[in-house]
């Protein structure tokens, strides 16, 4: 990252140089490019936030910036009080998301979604904010929780960051969970708490859509189903990653050895196919899914016995992308992410 001290044009080199051994000179190349710094402007963004059409009582705006299809933090605006009005002074002109949510100690907490403005549950539908010049206009109205439900059904589970991810390997506190329907009706909503746990009770027996709201990352829906054999779902593991959000059910110790007998998908990039190595820890047939951004299925297939020293799958139909691939057992499932050019 450079900050260049006054506008102008630049000349902007970068040099690569590949070092095969201490006895062969490296091999090197370089790109230029003539770039135009121009001066950034700044400007204000507030707006009120409503539940049921009042102020909320206490609660956080969070403001995130979009660059190069990438969304980052980039403040948090607390406030209480009777008016409900949030301010970001002196905001650098860009496109912004805005995200309004209860506070935890708030007496109205899980009554209320987290809403983006445009007043969207998810920031793939949410408006986007355009700041070239300075607006107080740009109100919230919290999307009511409105449950209705009554059951015996019961669905829990625990969320933190992948290992792997940039973010802290923390529990992941706070992070909403919206439950849907198989009709992908709002059922019920809830936050992890501060060790990352999660619990909704009082469900109807019927199938549902586990979804984790984190802004500017992929979701993939889980689905659960509760019956008369199975009233409660109480090992969900939702994993926070750089760039997706995926959950699984821990159903015994096997579903702790399972996601290390697949490989991660290669090449990554791909453009016509995608391969997975497979160990012979896992015995029985396996069924795959390719998964898009919106969490829909659009492939499908089975891995026989005779797979597990390598499998091919055929991406040349899909549009460019980013997608998930699916691997389920009998009682495990693991994920990989890929990128189709």
């Amino acid at each position: 990252m450079h900050t260049y001290s006054e506008p102008g044009l630049f000349r902007v080199q970068l040099t690569v140089k590949i070092f095969i051994s201490n006895l062969v000179k490296p091999i090197e190349t370089n790109i230029v490019k003539i770039i135009n710094v121009a001066p950034k402007s700044y400007f204000h963004i507030g707006g009120h936030v409503f539940a049921n059409y009042f102020p909320i009582d206490i609660g956080e705006v969070y403001l995130y910036k979009i660059e190069e299809n990438e969304v980052e933090p980039i403040d948090t605006a607390m406030f209480s009080g009777e008016y409900g009005f949030y301010i970001f002074p002196q905001v650098i002109e860009g496109e912004y998301f805005v995200k309004a949510d209860l506070n935890h100690t708030s007496e109205y907490y899980n009554q209320f979604l987290s809403t983006y403005y445009s007043n969207k549950l998810h920031w793939k539908e949410a408006d986007t904010i355009f700041n070239f010049s300075t607006n107080w206009e740009y109100d919230i109205s919290l999307v009511p929780n409105t449950k209705l439900m009554y059951g015996p059904g019961k669905v829990s589970g625990n969320v933190t960051f992948d290992i792997d991810s940039k973010d802290p390997i923390d529990p992941a506190c706070y992070i909403e969970i919206i439950l849907y329907d198989a009709e992908n009706h709002l059922v019920d909503v809830c936050h992890s708490d501060k060790y990352g746990n999660f619990e909704l009770n009082t469900l109807d027996l019927q199938m549902y859509n586990v979804y984790a709201e984190v802004t500017g990352k992929h979701t993939i829906p889980l689905q659960v189903e509760l019956d008369e054999s199975l009233f409660e779902i109480t090992q969900i593991n939702i994993t926070i990653g750089d760039y997706s959000v995926i959950g699984s059910i821990s159903l015994g110790t096997i579903d702790n050895v399972f996601p290390n007998t697949i490989s991660q998908v290669y090449p990554n990039p791909a453009s016509d196919r995608i391969y997975i190595d497979l160990n012979q820890q896992i015995r029985n047939e396996l069924v795959y899914f390719v998964i898009d951004q919106q969490g829909r299925s659009i492939m499908s297939g089975t891995i026989g016995p005779d797979d597990f020293n390598g499998y091919l799958i055929d991406i040349n139909r899909l549009n460019p992308g980013l997608y998930f691939l699916r691997i389920e057992g009998n009682t495990y499932q693991t994920t990989r992410r890929f990128i189709k050019q």
